[in-house]
């Protein structure tokens, strides 16, 4: 985790730092159990290719998590994570670099707090996976 930002880090335009996850098989079998999402694409690679895909692949729940860590990485962990709207675009499949990327929307004080809204891209090397809007509440902090 880097230093948690202080009100005058946080400008609109801001890029917060990418992340990365090496996407193995082992990783994508396992998160079905983790989360509790037991949908056989995620573990069955026959079913995942008669639904068109091309192996199994991983859950929304992985995806939802990698964004908010994209966010919480770079904002610290006093950081609430408000909202989370995601579009989901192509699939993530053992063997891919997941990476995660984001931008400072925009950012205003809401009473204590400061209120920031990000723009966050996961990518593999193959395909925009999501995009993901995020608004964080952040406790206000002088630099």
């Amino acid at each position: 985790m880097m230093a948690v930002p202080t009100d005058t880090d946080i400008t609109e335009g801001l890029e917060l730092p990418q992340i990365t996850l090496t996407v193995t098989y082992q990783k994508v079998a396992m998160t079905p159990l983790a989360t509790w999402d037991l949908f056989p694409g995620h573990c069955d690679p026959y079913y995942a290719q008669r639904q068109g895909q091309k192996s199994i692949y991983l859950n929304t729940v992985v995806l939802q998590g990698f964004a908010d860590r994209v966010a919480t990485d770079w904002a610290g962990p006093a950081a609430f994570i408000a909202r989370r709207k995601m579009v989901m675009k192509a699939s993530v499949y053992p063997g891919d670099v997941l990476t995660g990327s984001g931008r400072v929307v925009s950012a205003a004080h809401q009473g204590s707090r400061r209120r920031i809204e990000l723009a966050i891209v996961l990518r593999t090397q193959n395909a925009t996976v999501c995009d993901v809007e995020t608004t964080l509440l952040l406790p206000s902090r002088a630099g």
